[in-house]
């Protein structure tokens, strides 16, 4: 016998929630990865502006370093 109509409906509107709540799973875990994105770029941006300050303090160390080897063993 073949289902009635307010079973094909039933159906239908099963099937269709399913989909809706599926569907709004994957925006959410969308909308999560998109802002881990960005609180991985600002660290990043964070990390990168880091090394250039690193890098900088080296190389005034380093300078550092040479004048005191220069005053101690003039040549």
């Amino acid at each position: 016998m073949p289902p009635s109509l307010s079973e094909e409906i039933a159906q239908w509107f099963e099937t269709t929630q399913r989909l809706v709540d599926r569907l709004a799973a994957k925006v959410q875990r969308h909308e999560q990865l998109e802002a881990l994105t960005a609180a991985l770029e600002r660290d990043n941006e964070q990390l990168r502006r880091e090394i250039a300050e690193l890098r900088a303090e080296r190389i005034s160390v380093a300078e550092i370093l040479r004048a005191l080897a220069d005053d101690l063993h003039p040549t």
